[in-house]
């Protein structure tokens, strides 16, 4: 039936090998039942974000309706009202920076959409994480 040597090794290796998966196939994992896709608010991670608040009323043209409360009350930056500003868009509060007229947020998407349309927002940027070097 074979020939040589090294067909009955070949053969062989075949064979053991074939095994081998056949028990590793049977090995996998199985889904759950309950298991669900993910949405995509699960994969949209929120990030730190800092936001500044214009000091200055936006103009006629940029002023909307349902931009939510008035951040600056005669010319002095009203903390809880831009406090209130961010959570109402479905921010996380963090940090608070009124003399510089910023806040400190967790923002997702959607949040992160709503500000950059709101005329009382100057710039939403980034804030990366710092760790000390020494």
């Amino acid at each position: 039936m074979f020939k040589s040597q090294y067909s009955k090794l070949s053969m062989g290796l075949l064979l053991g090998l074939s095994s081998l998966c056949a028990q590793a196939d049977s090995k996998a994992p199985q889904p759950a039942a309950d298991a669900h896709p993910p949405t995509l608010s699960q994969w949209v991670k929120t990030a730190r974000y800092i936001v500044r608040f214009r000091s200055v009323a936006p103009s006629i043209g940029m002023q909307k309706k349902g931009t939510g409360p008035q951040v600056f009350t005669d010319g002095k930056f009203a903390d809880n009202q831009a406090k209130a500003l961010l959570e109402n868009a479905g921010a996380q509060v963090l940090l608070s920076l009124p003399e510089h007229h910023m806040m400190a947020a967790n923002l997702n998407l959607k949040a992160l959409k709503a500000l950059s349309d709101n005329p009382q927002i100057a710039s939403i940027e980034e804030d990366p994480r710092r760790f000390p070097m020494a």
